[in-house]
C-alpha cells in the first residue's frame, strides 16, 4: 500500500503552522508543541468544553513513519541516506496530521461533530502525562465493557 504523503515536499514547519491555524478555527485557546531531541513530536492544545478548558495531545509519531518507510524498502536506513529518510518521515508524518486536522476541523465547522467528540481519544491528563486512549488501553478498555 502506498502511504499517503510519503513523497510530500511540504516542509514540516509549514504543516505545523497550518495545524495551529486549524486548531484555532476549531476553538483552541492555547496551542504549544512538544519537543524531543530538539525536534517537534506533537501538539498540545486546549479547547473549552462546557466552559472548562480541556487539554489534548496530538502526536506526529515520526519514528513510526520512518520505520514504515524502511520496511517498505522505499527508503534506506544506511548511514548515507538515513538523514534524508528521517527528513522525509518528518514531512510525511506532519503532513498526515495536517490533512487529518483539516478534515476534522471541516466537520466541526459544518456542525457535523463537536471538537471534543473528534479529539476525545487525545484528551490529555497533564498530571499523569497520558491521553484518554493511552489510559483506556492500559486498562484493557474495561471502561467500555462494564
Amino acid at each position: 500500500m502506498n502511504l499517503k504523503n510519503y513523497t510530500s515536499s511540504v516542509p514540516m514547519l509549514n504543516s505545523i503552522v497550518r495545524i495551529e491555524n486549524r486548531l484555532a478555527i476549531a476553538g483552541a485557546t492555547h496551542i504549544s508543541k512538544s519537543y524531543q531531541g530538539g525536534m517537534p513530536t506533537g501538539m498540545i492544545f486546549q479547547i473549552p468544553v462546557n466552559g472548562i478548558p480541556i487539554a489534548f495531545q496530538l502526536p506526529a509519531k515520526v519514528d513510526k513513519v520512518y520505520d514504515y518507510m524502511i520496511k517498505q524498502k522505499r527508503y534506506s536506513h544506511k548511514e548515507e541516506v538515513k538523514e534524508t529518510t528521517l527528513q522525509q518521515a518528518q514531512m510525511t508524518a506532519w503532513k498526515l496530521l495536517s490533512d487529518w486536522i483539516d478534515i476534522q476541523v471541516s466537520l466541526i465547522v459544518l456542525d457535523q461533530v463537536e471538537a471534543a467528540e473528534v479529539f476525545l481519544p487525545y484528551a490529555f491528563d497533564v498530571r499523569n502525562q497520558k491521553t484518554l486512549f493511552q489510559f483506556m488501553k492500559e486498562t484493557n478498555f474495561k471502561q467500555l465493557t462494564q
